[in-house]
């Protein structure tokens, strides 16, 4: 996925209204109807069509201490309807903080992770641009709520690689490139 910050929401598009619980009026405005049967409960969503068949997205916040786990929301949401999604969608995040914005864009990266990250067939994924809407400078925290959930991603790629792969060399292969990119130096003992 890629990611942008965007300063308006197009509602002919489709788009992910995320709703803390029993706040719908904060999100109305961009509601085709007045009363949907969708409260904000914690890692729900709602799909809706707007007036123009673009869909609408509305994703449960749940309460305020449900904040740690909104990674969990966007990816659930992502991983079960992203098979649905253009090549772009749209999140309204005005009403959220920089660290739910990061969550979020966490949360949508880590629902991109495949096992077989090692087969040598690969299914074919879609490359999806996600738009941030928000009055505020995004670009830092997408980019590191991109490299957070990239990394997530391959370290489970770590993880599920087979014996044959993730060898003694192999291991220490990838931590001289990633010790390279980051500027840090990578001594070898020899036993």
């Amino acid at each position: 996925m890629t990611y942008k910050h965007l300063k308006t929401l197009d509602t002919s598009k489709d788009f992910i209204l995320p709703c803390r619980k029993d706040n719908l009026d904060a999100i109305q405005q961009f509601l085709p109807i007045k009363n949907p049967d969708f409260d904000g409960s914690f890692s729900t969503y709602q799909l809706l069509y707007g007036k123009g068949g673009n869909r609408i997205y509305l994703i449960g916040l749940g309460e305020e201490k449900n904040s740690a786990q909104l990674e969990n929301t966007f990816q659930k949401l992502a991983f079960e309807t992203q098979k649905y999604w253009d090549k772009s969608i749209q999140v309204f995040a005005e009403d959220l903080n920089e660290n739910e914005i990061k969550k979020a864009v966490i949360g949508l990266e880590m629902a991109q992770y495949a096992i077989g990250e090692f087969k040598s067939e690969k299914e074919k994924t879609n490359k999806t641009s996600v738009a941030f809407i928000s009055t505020e400078p995004l670009k830092k925290v997408l980019e590191e709520g991109h490299y957070t959930g990239e990394t997530i991603n391959k370290i489970k790629a770590l993880v599920d690689a087979p014996p044959n792969i993730k060898t003694p060399e192999f291991l220490e292969r990838l931590g001289r490139e990633i010790s390279k990119k980051i500027g840090l130096q990578v001594y070898r003992f020899k036993t």
